[in-house]
């Protein structure tokens, strides 16, 4: 099987390096799912689907965006095996303030790293 912390880690390098986005200003969860209905899926040689469900801050640019999704999916078919035809990736556009993590409301001030810019220019 898919040791899940080996691949997010190996994840992280890999987005990181193809966006130039800091390793901590994305989170990764790995999530199973009991049951997946993909009628479309059956028969092929790698009969897995990844979904991935993607927060994206409200200061990314669609460029940037683009590139995010483009670089977590060729990273997840080259750690795990499944083709990139199989990876659906979904994203969220919270707003300032819409999102609850480490124990607070975060602000974008609060999110990106204290020693980057956010990749929009903003302070």
């Amino acid at each position: 099987g898919v040791n899940a912390k080996e691949v997010m880690a190996k994840l992280s390098d890999d987005v990181s390096r193809d966006t130039g986005l800091g390793k901590n200003m994305v989170t990764y969860y790995w999530q199973t799912f009991d049951a997946v209905y993909c009628p479309a899926c059956e028969g092929t040689p790698k009969a897995t689907v990844i979904f991935v469900d993607l927060y994206v801050p409200g200061f990314l640019t669609d460029k940037l965006i683009a590139g995010l999704m483009t670089s977590l999916a060729s990273s997840l078919e080259k750690h795990t095996g499944i083709a990139k035809e199989w990876v659906f990736i979904h994203t969220h556009f919270p707003k300032e303030g819409h999102i609850y993590i480490s124990g607070k409301v975060a602000k974008w001030e609060d999110v990106k790293a204290l020693d980057q810019k956010a990749p929009s220019g903003k302070k």
